[in-house]
């Protein structure tokens, strides 16, 4: 259990895959998360990088370390990362007056939509803003109005 004053000081921010991984750390802490186009389904949206050579070797073994992407940097993903995502539900957000949601409706790789619905469903604040792209290049532009959010936490 942390201590309050870590607690206290404390926040996390997540872009994307980070921002599902944000909405979790603070539904187990309690600590302000900030997200950044999240992502609150990579159950499914990381399907889209299974084809049917990685299907096909499924049926040689278990396939639970078959690595189903990689990117030029050496991260990969593997079947049983998607397996975990898939136990791994992002169904609800236990703190929602410490949760901040940025979501720009250009994102090109997630649904915008999707992440507003949840995350305003669970009565989150969502600045959703038009334009944009998935890597929230403006994302300078957005500090002044991040700052003001946990500076009203306080």
């Amino acid at each position: 259990e942390p201590s309050s004053d870590l607690l206290n000081s404390t926040m996390v921010m997540g872009s994307s895959l980070g921002g599902y991984f944000a909405s979790l750390v603070s539904n187990e802490t309690g600590c302000p998360a900030v997200l950044l186009n999240p992502s609150t389904k990579p159950h499914v949206s990381l399907q889209r990088f299974v084809d049917d050579t990685v299907i096909d070797s499924i049926a040689c073994d278990d396939g639970n370390d078959t690595v189903v992407y990689r990117t030029t940097g050496g991260w990969g993903i593997t079947l049983g990362d998607l397996d975990w995502f898939g136990s791994h539900k992002l169904t609800q957000i236990l703190h929602p007056k410490k949760v901040f949601a940025v979501i720009k409706e250009g994102d090109e790789l997630l649904d915008p939509m999707i992440a507003t619905e949840f995350y305003r469903s669970q009565r989150v604040e969502v600045a959703l803003q038009s334009g944009g792209d998935h890597r929230m290049t403006d994302f300078e532009s957005q500090l002044p109005m991040i700052m003001d959010y946990l500076t009203s936490l306080r």
